[in-house]
């Protein structure tokens, strides 16, 4: 990580977080993730439940993450930087339970899609996957019972 060797631009850092105000920092990021989740919620109502559970999630995770972490991040920061820990630890825990949200989505969506596949006629299996397009057996004139 050549950036972080690099003294001007660590100065610059330090400079900006002993100066910033973490609360300020905080509502600005707030207000672009609402706007995220706005247009997100425009594009698909499906996409804005996930990651407004993802959110639920992590609001859930910072009291007892920030319980935990924060003594063991206060050793490792310097003083005039700890201000940051509490909201350092607030969006890792939304980003972690966002990830997550996603993850459980995708599962949720693989489960259905197959369980749909599933209980399709042989004929109209070709639409449900590829795969069983190229390798299933042409139909047949007689009524299948599957």
């Amino acid at each position: 990580m050549e950036f972080v060797s690099n003294p001007p631009v660590q100065r610059k850092v330090s400079l900006a977080l002993r100066v910033c105000d973490p609360n300020k920092v905080n509502d600005a990021i707030g207000g672009i993730s609402q706007g995220f989740v706005g247009v997100v919620a425009t594009l698909k109502f499906k996409y804005a439940r996930t990651v407004a559970l993802g959110v639920s999630i992590g609001n859930q995770l910072r009291k007892p993450a920030g319980m935990y972490i924060t003594p063991h991040l206060a050793l490792l920061v310097p003083e005039e930087h700890r201000k940051w820990i509490p909201l350092v630890i607030e969006w890792a825990c939304k980003s972690i339970a966002i990830s997550i949200a996603w993850t459980i989505q995708a599962i949720i969506s693989t489960v259905q899609v197959s369980t749909h596949c599933e209980g399709e006629e042989r004929s109209a299996r070709p639409t449900c996957s590829p795969w069983l397009a190229q390798n299933a057996p042409p139909p047949t004139s007689t009524p299948t019972y599957l």
